[in-house]
């Protein structure tokens, strides 16, 4: 197949190459100062990039920082800054990628997205990213709205967020042919170096976005905080009563107020005065007492916040011990009443003991039984302080046998305990029985009369002794007495009793006189 040649003059040619070699040393010339321009923009906007990227790192340090130190109070801040962080890079890294694919579209797949040998390409940006078959501008787009429509929620302060929601705007824009959508009006027709910078732009906004939502976080985290502009060092004593061999425990505290603004506090549904933190409260009875309160404090941001507290004290009766060292005794085979009680602690707390008899509690009274045989009864008093049981108290008694009781007869106006006194004959006959007991004001103990005898004297001075039945009189007895006449006199003797301990007594025996 023969191939047909238009034959151009020599001159022609030459004519025609040097119009092309101006041509193209005009466009180089021309856009060269422009692109230059265009490079150190992208330039400056990579290093305020990585400037961006330092700042957002330490914010998001120091926020994951505080959660370390207090999970409670940071936690939520740094699953929120954790959400913010891996959005903005999901973004971020597209962006990336596009900037990447539009330098290989220029120079090839050896291209440095950092040295873009063909900067003035016109076809590369609008190939990558307005393509129908990638839309990547599209997409682009639709992320960019998304990012911004979700890291808004983040950022509390609503003139910031405005702010932020224009500037990441990807609405339609004016152009000398009309109004386009946001990416032709991007990336149709521009430059390689022109759309790089732009996509670096973008990225700028993105970090500043980041920056403020990250700074907004950690600000929240301390918003809620009171404010103070004075602090003190309190000791806070759980008791300030400590016996021997107790510990003393109290909480050092720091406390940080606000004396610009005082607290309301109610105590049991009362307020107290204006400016007046100290609770005070008469005690008018012993025990448990316990009371509620609520705080009202206003915090940085204007809301109140209410603390409830509870506290509870002890009241105890005024007490002194007060024993004779000779006197530290107790008597076999009764019941011994003993008082225990441990300033500053109330009887719950108190623990008793006994080494050497039985120990039994009615109410708030103790008593001790000493056991058979026994010697020295020791009584060994705990209380429970400060969350610990010590030993506070430990007394011996020495145990003793009852003295011996003192026999009366008893009759309906009351005891007769024998001459000088006397007693009348019908009030003698109506008596039940022989009675004996120890009742000296210190000791009330009964005894059981077993039998006695009474000795009568005739009028020949002769003695007739009569026996009684058990503790009553006899018979023969109340005969006996019957006819005695008044200023009479006869003896009550053998006088037997048991007591509580098991003992039979032989008692004093008395003179019975008849008025």
């Amino acid at each position: 197949m023969s191939r047909k040649f238009n034959r151009v003059s020599p001159r022609q040619r030459m004519i025609n190459l040097m119009y092309l070699v101006l041509t193209a040393m005009l466009a180089f010339n021309i856009s060269s100062d422009v692109l230059d321009g265009v490079s150190q923009v992208d330039d400056g906007l990579i290093k305020t990039n990585k400037a961006l990227q330092a700042r957002n790192d330490i914010l998001f340090s120091q926020i994951a920082e505080a959660a370390r130190i207090n999970p409670t109070k940071s936690g939520n801040a740094l699953i929120d800054a954790t959400q913010v962080v891996e959005m903005s890079n999901l973004l971020l890294n597209t962006i990336d990628s596009l900037k990447l694919e539009i330098a290989r579209e220029t120079d090839g797949k050896d291209a440095d997205i950092t040295h873009i040998r063909n900067r003035e390409n016109l076809g590369a940006a609008s190939e990558v990213m307005l393509s129908p078959t990638t839309n990547s501008g599209y997409s682009l787009r639709q992320n960019i709205n998304e990012f911004s429509a979700r890291i808004s929620k983040f950022i509390s302060d609503r003139s910031n967020t405005d702010n932020i929601v224009s500037t990441l705007s990807t609405n339609p824009i004016k152009t000398s042919e009309g109004v386009v959508e946001w990416e032709i009006a991007k990336f149709n027709n521009q430059p390689v170096i022109a759309a790089l910078t732009q996509l670096s732009k973008i990225q700028s906004d993105i970090m500043h976005t980041e920056s403020e939502a990250l700074t907004s976080l950690l600000n929240g985290i301390d918003a809620t905080d009171l404010r103070v502009n004075r602090t003190n060092a309190f000791v806070i004593p759980k008791s300030q009563i400590v016996m021997q061999g107790g510990e003393y425990c109290a909480d050092i505290v720091l406390a940080a107020i606000d004396s610009t603004s005082q607290p309301i506090i109610e105590i049991n549904r009362v307020k107290l005065p204006e400016g007046n933190s100290v609770y005070r409260s008469t005690a008018t009875k012993p025990g448990k007492v316990t009371y509620n309160g609520l705080m009202s404090v206003t915090e940085r941001d204007g809301s109140i916040r209410k603390l409830p507290f509870t506290g509870e004290y002890y009241v105890i009766e005024p007490t002194a011990t007060i024993s004779a060292s000779m006197m530290n005794i107790v008597y076999a085979g009764i019941e011994n009443p003993i008082s225990v009680s441990v300033p500053g602690v109330i009887d719950s707390n108190v623990e008793v003991d006994v080494a050497g008899g039985k120990l039994s509690k009615i109410g708030t009274n103790w008593s001790v039984y000493p056991n058979k045989g026994a010697e020295i009864v020791t009584i060994i008093v705990k209380a429970l302080l400060n969350e610990t049981t010590i030993e506070v108290a430990r007394q011996e008694f020495k145990v003793r046998l009852l003295p011996d009781p003192t026999a009366f007869i008893k009759f309906t106006g009351g005891r007769y305990y024998g001459s000088p006194q006397t007693i009348q004959r019908k009030a003698l006959l109506d008596s039940p029985e022989l009675c004996a007991s120890i009742d000296d004001g210190i000791l009330d103990v009964k005894f059981d009369v077993i039998s006695f005898e009474t000795l009568f004297i005739d009028s020949m001075g002769n003695a007739i002794p009569e026996k009684s039945n058990g503790a009553g009189f006899s018979k023969r007895q109340a005969d006996q007495i019957s006819r005695l006449k008044s200023g009479s006199r006869f003896f009550i003797t053998s006088i037997k009793a048991k007591g509580p301990d098991g003992n039979v007594r032989q008692l004093s025996p008395f003179e019975v006189y008849l008025n």
